[in-house]
């Protein structure tokens, strides 16, 4: 193999290596942008519950099935914030392993 053909297969793996790599980064970054947005609707709610409260507290014209669906909202923001954040462990932990030089089921894999 000539020395052009070495360098060109060495430029090959490298772009293997970086599309690999980014194609990691963006999958991780596009959950943590998931948990961001379910956190974001997190305040919302607790902001819709604190009017609510206030509403209650202050005028007591407000009934209290308003507060349990308030909660009941928080509660699935909650949820869907724990599943996306145990997503983004798992895809950290199968890329970590993918990277991991000791693994031999990659090339099974690919």
């Amino acid at each position: 193999m000539s020395k052009f053909e070495n360098f060109m297969n060495s430029v090959g793996d490298v772009c293997e290596k970086a599309v690999k790599e980014t194609a990691k980064l963006t999958d991780v970054a596009a959950t943590k942008v998931k948990i961001k947005a379910e956190e974001a609707r997190l305040c919302d709610r607790y902001e819709a519950l604190g009017k609510v409260a206030e509403s209650y507290l202050r005028d007591k014209d407000v009934i209290p099935e308003q507060i349990a669906a308030a909660l009941d909202e928080i509660t699935k923001v909650k949820d869907k914030i724990a599943s996306l954040e145990a997503e983004l462990a798992e895809k950290k932990a199968k890329h970590e392993e993918k990277n991991d030089p000791t693994n031999t089921s990659e090339a099974e894999e690919d």
